[in-house]
């Protein structure tokens, strides 16, 4: 069943997350539109990208989703797409940012702390540089701790 977007004030919200494993839920043309209904929106795909992801601000993937979109990817998809690189960090653009290495022990949830924490802090101080550094930082905590864990 498809899901209305009709009744959602997307205004009442100062930063949208739409996180899509691609199971179906959502429609290329649903992440079109509430892209086009909100100026912050962050969205997490597992589709393959296309102009309906250019609506959103920011669109996080990881490297494997970016090699598999890159046929795809244009210099105005490009702009947006903030990449995770597992050991290697994050980057936007020519912008890469490392992380300390650490011991992973499980790497469960470490994309998912790493959106929350890039939106959470997004939201907090506006600066989507300082907010890829402290979500780095926070997936980093995740990935040494064994099992899916909060960051604490």
């Amino acid at each position: 069943e498809r899901i209305n977007l009709n009744g959602i004030d997307f205004g009442n919200y100062s930063v949208v997350v739409i996180s899509d494993y691609n199971k179906g839920f959502l429609f290329e043309s649903d992440i079109e539109t509430i892209g086009r209904s909100h100026p912050c929106v962050f969205l997490d795909t597992k589709k393959i990208l296309g102009d309906w992801a250019k609506t959103v601000k920011y669109i996080k993937i990881n490297h494997k989703e970016y090699i598999d979109s890159s046929p795809s990817i244009d210099l105005e998809l490009e702009n947006k797409i903030i990449e995770t690189l597992g050991a290697g960090g994050c980057r936007l653009k020519e912008e890469k940012f490392l992380v300390d290495e650490v011991e992973v022990k499980d790497l469960s949830g470490a994309g998912d702390s790493f959106l929350a924490a890039l939106t959470i802090k997004y939201d907090e101080c506006k600066n989507i540089y300082d907010s890829m550094k402290f979500a780095n930082d926070c997936a980093t905590m995740v990935v040494a701790k064994k099992g899916v864990s909060t960051i604490r």
